[in-house]
Formats: structure tokens, sequence, C-alpha cells
């Protein structure tokens, strides 16, 4: 990727969910904020490294982890119908863009993944519709890496920010958003809103207490 927006555009084409279920809080990360948090994390912690987008959804993180030169990206994904959108979305670009890294594709919860990786890529649940579900992926991204993005509602990364060095982890930046949200699930009433969204990037600690 030669810019940020092209990375964007790139990603702007990728399939959505087939039918977002409300439990499992399933929405679209905007390419735009996608593009901006991981153009960050190109540097040093995406190209030639090996990541995990946990709770995948239908990719966006994880592939464009791919398009900015990881070398394997692992998507982990419990739903089956997001999952195999998700290979098709990693398919159309691999059929777009040549010499990309290895897709691997889990279908587990996003909370036993334990593979170490360079790089945890996640926009997790908000724990609206299970309480702290946010919170338990944060634990396996800390766990499993060296360095975290992670997508959180703004409102929560208060009680977040208490929780972090309790999970092994340090708060090194923090980027707000505004979250466009379209009318994709039935309680919707309005054609779109916005919510207010806070991007989150961690350095586990233990990897800091080692140098």
């Amino acid at each position: 990727m030669r810019s940020k927006k092209e990375l964007e555009v790139a990603l702007s084409k990728l399939k959505g969910f087939p039918a977002p279920k409300v439990r499992q809080e399933q929405y679209l990360t905007p390419s735009s904020i996608a593009a901006e948090a991981l153009w960050k994390a190109k540097f040093g912690h995406l190209e030639g490294k090996v990541s995990v987008d946990l709770g995948a959804g239908t990719g966006i993180l994880g592939i464009g982890a791919l398009l900015l030169g990881a070398k394997r990206v692992f998507f982990v994904e419990n739903d089956p119908e997001a999952l195999e959108t998700c290979k098709e979305n990693v398919k159309a670009i691999e059929s777009e863009y040549s010499g990309l890294g290895e897709a691997v594709f889990l279908f587990q919860d996003a909370r036993q993944f334990a593979i170490p990786v360079d790089t945890a890529l996640l926009n997790p649940p908000f724990g609206t519709r299970q309480a702290h579900l946010d919170v338990e992926f944060l634990k396996a991204a800390i766990s499993s890496s060296s360095y975290v993005v992670s997508f959180h509602k703004t409102s929560t990364v208060p009680f977040l920010v208490g929780k972090i060095p309790k999970l092994g982890g340090e708060l090194v930046e923090r980027l707000d958003f505004r979250f466009l949200l379209r009318n994709t699930m039935g309680h919707h009433t309005k054609r779109k809103h916005s919510i207010e969204v806070s991007c989150l990037i961690l350095s586990p600690t233990r990897f800091v207490d080692e140098k």
C-alpha cells in the first residue's frame, strides 16, 4: 500500500456481515478508521510480522494487516457465517494484490486463542450485550502478543484503563473516533447514527519488563 488512502479504498470494498447478530454486537469497523489505526501500526508492528485478528468478523483488520505486509495473519472467529464471509474477502483481496502473506482461519472463541504473535488487532463486542466481554477479549490479546490495537466504546475507556494493568498491559496511545453505524439490525430505528469509539494501543508489560 502506497498510502493510507489507498488502504482505506481497498478495505471499503470488503463484504459486510451477511446477517449481523445483536448479541455478538456485529458492527463493521469503518474502513477509514481501520486504515487510520492500521497505518499507525504498519512500521514496526505489521510489516514482516505475525498478527491475529481476534473476533475477526468479516476480516477488515486482518486483511488490512496483510495489505500492509504482515507475513501471516490468524483470523479467529466463532460465527461460521462471518468466517465464511471473511474467507471470501481474503480470496477477493488475494486476487487483486499479489505477494500477500499467509491467511490462517481458525473457527474458535477468540478468548481461547493462545498462539504467540507479534500484534493483536481487535474490534471486540463492546460488552453492551454480554457484560465485560470486551475485557475478556483484551485479556486474550495481551497474553498472546507484544502489541495490541483494540477498539472500544469511549464511555468504557476509564473502566478499561483501570483494568489494563491487572491484565498485564500498558496503555501506550489512545485514538478517538466516531463510528458511523448504519441500520443493519432489526432494533435500529434510525437510518444511521454514530457512537464515540476509542482505539487503545497497548504494550504488554511482560515485554516491557524484559528489556
